[in-house]
């Protein structure tokens, strides 16, 4: 089973165009974190072959699965803020920025998050406050890069243009043997790329 899992402010309709590009006798199942609607979960461990995050989903499946799970991450960290030992990042007081405001303003700060992303369209359904709050937390407090370094397989698209997660933080989180750096694609690699990304995709399973 191929898992998939979305980055916050999103659903996993982020993944459509992936999913089109895999072959159809290529188990996939999509994980919602449930940031507009009911959560779904992971499907057992013992049948995950492997499992790939995009942005938040990466931090997210860190902290989900054991070592032995692979990962493919897409525009993806582990650590999303700078300090602590990480010079790349966004800095904290920005995400302590955006959940301040967000109690007042949550689809100012939703639609002016993925603007950045490169997406002006809002998802359907209601936003989960407390889901998405709980995400903002995450981004601004986690760390998941013991995990990573502990995990045993690992591969990573990033892109050279990308606002939210920049190069600077995608090469100071994967060494360069586990690095593919894109000249362009923005933020939204599942979206601007689903052939690259189910390219990767299927290379780790081969």
């Amino acid at each position: 089973m191929i898992v998939l899992v979305h980055g916050w402010s999103f659903t996993p309709a982020v993944w459509h165009g992936v999913r089109a590009c895999l072959p159809d006798n290529l188990p996939v199942t999509a994980v919602d974190l449930g940031f507009y609607g009911t959560p779904s979960v992971l499907p057992p461990i013992e049948g995950i072959r492997l499992a790939v995050g995009h942005s938040y989903g990466v931090m997210w499946l860190l902290h989900q699965l054991p070592p032995s799970v692979p990962l493919l991450s897409v525009n993806g960290f582990a650590r999303f803020c700078s300090g602590d030992g990480q010079s790349g990042g966004t800095p904290v007081r920005m995400v302590e920025r955006m959940i301040s405001r967000f109690g007042s303003d949550p689809l100012g700060v939703l639609d002016s998050f993925r603007a950045r992303c490169g997406v002006t369209t809002r998802e359907s359904g209601s936003p989960d406050s407390v889901a998405l709050t709980a995400g903002l937390r995450a981004l601004a407090d986690d760390d998941q890069r013991s995990a990573l370094r502990a995990r045993q397989t690992v591969r990573a698209l990033a892109c050279a243009d990308d606002e939210i997660a920049p190069a600077t933080l995608s090469l100071e989180t994967f060494p360069p043997e586990q690095l593919t750096l894109l000249p362009a694609g923005g933020h939204l690699l599942p979206l601007s790329q689903p052939d690259r990304v189910a390219e990767a995709i299927q290379s780790m399973v081969r």
